[in-house]
C-alpha cells in the first residue's frame, strides 16, 4: 500500500481492509478474524494439481450470492460465515488462524499447488478448511451449471490476505495529493477508510493524461491499479505513453509494484541506454527515449 502513502495501512491484513470497510458502511462491528476466499479452478494430473493461468475466478454477483447461501447451510454451526466480495471473491469470517504465510491467487498461476502450500503454525487449520471447501464444491449444482455452459469449475476457494490483526487506521491528511485509478475492491475499500480520491480505471493512460481536470499536481501521485490486465496491454496503454511524459520532463517518476517486484524509473533514465538490462520496461524506456530523440 505504499503506493497510497498510507505506510500505516500496509501492515493490515487485505481482508481486514475489505471487512473493515463493509462494517463502516452497515454500521457494525468488523470480524476481528476476517480471511478472503477467492474461487479457483485447479486442474488434476496423475501426480499433482495445477493451477492453469485462467486460474483465478471472478463469478457473476448471482453465483457469488447463491454460493453464500449454500455455504451456510452446509457449514452451519461451524462459526463461519461467506460473504461476497466483488472482484475478490468472498469475505470469510470467523476463522481464527494465526502465524501462517499465505501467496496470493495471481501467484499460483501456471504452478504446481504443492509448491505453494500454506506455511506456519496454523497452516494445518487452513489446509484441513481448504479440503473441506473442495468437498463441498466437487459436485456442487453451480458448479455442475458451469460445466454445461462450458466454463470452469470452482475448484476451491482459496484462503489468503488475513492472519494479521493489526486494525485500520484513523483517516489522515496524505503528505501528497492522491489521486488512485482502480477496479480492485480492496484497493476501493482501502481508498474508502483513508478518504482518498478514486476513479475507474480507464482504458488507457492517454485517457487521464488528455484531461486537465484530473491533471496531476506537481508534489501530486497518481496510483493505478491494473489487475487481472495482459502484460501487452500494460505496456502498450500505459507504460509506454507514461514513460513518454517521464522523457518530456512533464513526470518526476513511475513506480511499477507488482506482487514481487519494484521498478522505478525517472527521466534520468533516457541517458542509461547503453546499459544492459534483463527488465523488458526499463529497456522501454531506453527504447522510447531514444526515439523520441531521432524526431526531433
Amino acid at each position: 500500500m505504499q503506493a497510497l502513502e498510507q505506510p500505516k495501512l500496509a501492515d493490515c491484513a487485505i481482508a481486514t481492509v475489505l471487512e473493515t470497510a463493509r462494517a463502516s458502511a452497515a454500521g457494525a462491528k468488523p470480524d476481528p478474524s476476517p480471511w478472503v476466499a477467492t474461487p479457483m479452478h485447479w486442474l488434476a494430473g496423475l501426480t499433482q494439481v495445477h493451477a492453469p493461468l485462467e486460474s483465478v475466478l471472478q463469478l457473476p454477483q448471482a453465483e457469488a450470492d447463491e454460493l453464500a447461501l449454500s455455504f451456510e447451510s452446509t457449514f452451519a454451526g461451524s462459526g463461519l460465515s461467506l460473504l461476497p466480495a466483488g472482484s475478490v471473491g468472498f469475505v470469510l469470517q470467523g476463522l481464527k488462524v494465526d502465524s501462517v504465510r499465505v501467496d496470493e491467487p495471481a501467484n499460483l498461476r501456471g504452478r504446481n499447488l504443492s509448491e505453494h502450500q500454506p506455511q506456519g503454525e496454523g497452516a494445518a487449520r487452513l489446509k484441513a478448511l481448504t479440503s473441506e471447501l473442495e468437498m463441498w464444491l466437487h459436485d456442487h449444482p453451480l458448479n455442475r451449471r458451469r460445466e454445461v455452459r462450458g466454463e470452469a469449475g470452482i475448484s476451491s476457494l482459496w484462503l489468503w490476505g488475513g492472519g494479521v490483526s493489526h486494525s485500520v487506521p484513523e483517516p489522515s491528511v496524505p503528505s501528497r495529493a492522491v489521486q488512485c485509478f482502480t477496479d480492485e475492491v480492496w484497493v476501493e475499500a482501502a481508498c474508502e477508510l483513508m478518504q482518498l480520491s478514486q476513479q475507474s480505471v480507464p482504458r488507457e493512460a492517454q485517457s487521464l493524461l488528455s484531461q486537465p481536470s484530473i491533471a496531476i499536481r506537481p508534489d501530486g501521485l497518481w496510483a493505478v491499479v491494473l489487475a487481472g490486465w495482459d502484460l501487452a496491454a500494460i505496456q502498450r496503454d500505459w507504460v509506454r505513453p507514461i514513460c513518454e511524459q517521464l522523457i518530456a520532463g512533464s513526470w518526476s517518476s513511475l513506480t511499477i509494484e507488482t506482487a514481487d517486484h519494484s521498478l522505478i524509473l525517472s527521466g534520468r533514465d533516457r541517458w542509461r541506454f547503453w546499459r544492459r538490462s534483463s527488465n523488458p520496461l526499463a529497456s522501454l524506456l531506453a527504447v522510447g527515449s531514444l526515439q523520441s530523440g531521432r524526431g526531433q
